[in-house]
């Protein structure tokens, strides 16, 4: 039977939503998993009625930041990711615009990010970027492994 994998992220894909489903795409390709990878907005309506159906909310860092009252440090996300990509820009020998939202990532946006994560745990909310396998919340508020995901999607 093939997976129904939704990959849940900002539209267009911020680099943690980019990277999340480059990594699913890589693994259902590389195990030869049947299924389709497909890739939404957070606000789009089948995702808003999935997330409803659940009980949770979904939404971004920014979004949990405002209901929430907790101060982001946007300025400090910006950082990090342009030291990504000068960083990837430098190694590949490229312009900057160049380097892909996914190559933007880096485990320090995660890390930066993390608090948000844990208070959308605490409070029914699925924070971008979001893994959904056939209609199972698997994976929220972070990048997993491509390891992490392969068990997931081989564990059928």
């Amino acid at each position: 039977m093939a997976l129904d994998v939704w990959v849940i992220g900002t539209n267009p894909p911020c680099p943690r939503c980019a990277l999340l489903g480059q990594r699913v795409e890589h693994v259902m390709k590389t195990n030869d998993i049947a299924g389709i990878c497909r890739h939404f907005g957070y606000d789009d309506s089948q995702v808003q009625q999935l997330a409803k159906s659940l009980g949770f909310q979904i939404g971004t860092a920014k979004d949990l930041a405002r209901l929430y009252n907790v101060e982001i440090d946007l300025d400090s996300v910006t950082q990090i990711i342009a030291r990504q990509i000068y960083a990837v820009a430098r190694r590949r020998q490229c312009i900057p615009d160049e380097v892909s939202q996914a190559e933007r990532w880096t485990p320090e946006l995660d890390i930066a990010l993390q608090p948000f994560q844990e208070i959308a745990r605490s409070n029914g909310f699925l924070m971008t970027p979001v893994l959904v396998v056939d209609g199972v919340v698997k994976w929220h508020g972070s990048v997993p492994s491509e390891e992490w995901i392969a068990g997931q999607l081989l564990r059928r």
